[in-house]
């Protein structure tokens, strides 16, 4: 059979590589009695052809052993690189990955990253949905969750993928007609908008003194989404506390300045949800890989 003629020359090969039978055993992680009867069969194969020289304490391979190997190198070579190419595209992505991003961070980070697979992979294909909503991945409706809380799921992987630093945000056009704003007790003096889920249920997932620092904040505003308040920030309405990440081009632009207040919650941390029996996915190995580079940038 082809296979065991394989395995007899690869055998050889291994031994003109080591220098000996025991060597090449160990690399094999065969006897070195198989070893010897691998070698024996292929001479016969080779119609009586000797491959050794044998001393007491040595061997040496003749011309035609080394003659032999080139030739079978250049075809394990060829095998190998046939194998590779196999490998390399079963790992390629392909197939539709579900995912699912929260709105705000999702539109201003991690989209764009995300849909830019698709060109580089012809065979990939996404759905994904923009919500903050609890999702049972176990459910086989996505694939992979990017949450700001790990959810607890038996049979989920939770990775965290990075952080986004919280900053206070307003525009020049509200500060300049604001009272001063340098430290957290002058934020009573001011117009807030904040996140509804923040100031009215996320409270009690902080410690007692990050609960406190909060709940003495009283909002003008309470709104259901990061990019609404980015927005009404812009606009010059108020002050805010958002995400870095969720800034970022206004603060380049120049829609907003970030104000010198500290806060009691510094940064919020972004992590990935999948199946476990997604780990091995090259779909969703590419898109964490993706993940995880957007939010460090």
């Amino acid at each position: 059979m082809h296979s065991d003629r394989l395995i007899l020359a690869e055998t050889l090969v291994v031994v003109l590589e080591t220098g000996s039978f025991t060597d090449a055993a160990k690399k094999l992680d065969v006897s070195q009695s198989t070893v010897s009867r691998r070698i024996a069969a292929l001479e016969d194969q080779l119609g009586g052809t000797a491959l050794f020289r044998r001393g007491t304490r040595w061997i040496s391979p003749t011309a035609e052993a080394e003659s032999y190997v080139r030739d079978v190198r250049n075809i394990i070579g060829q095998l190998d690189a046939a194998e590779a190419k196999i490998h390399d595209r079963e790992l390629v992505p392909k197939g539709l990955l579900r995912v699912s991003l929260p709105p705000a961070i999702g539109r201003a980070k991690l989209l764009a990253p995300l849909a830019q697979l698709t060109l580089r992979y012809p065979g990939l294909e996404m759905k994904i949905d923009l919500s903050e909503e609890y999702v049972d991945l176990r459910e086989n409706t996505v694939d992979l969750a990017v949450r700001i809380h790990p959810l607890e799921q038996t049979g989920i992987v939770v990775e965290k993928i990075g952080e986004s630093r919280i900053g206070t945000y307003a525009a020049e056009e509200y500060l300049s007609s604001a009272p001063a704003l340098s430290s957290h007790s002058d934020i009573a003096a001011h117009k807030v908008i904040g996140l509804t889920s923040l100031f009215e249920g996320d409270l009690q997932n902080l410690s007692r003194m990050r609960r406190k620092a909060y709940s003495e904040i009283r909002p003008t505003i309470l709104v259901n989404d990061l990019d609404a308040i980015r927005l009404m920030l812009a606009k010059g309405l108020g002050v805010g506390f958002l995400p870095y990440h969720l800034v970022e081009e206004d603060l380049k632009a120049g829609r907003l300045v970030e104000c010198s207040v500290s806060l009691p919650i510094d940064a919020i941390e972004l992590f990935a949800l999948f199946p476990h029996g997604l780990r091995s996915s090259p779909r969703v190995a590419m898109a964490l890989e993706v993940l995880r580079n957007a939010v460090s940038s």
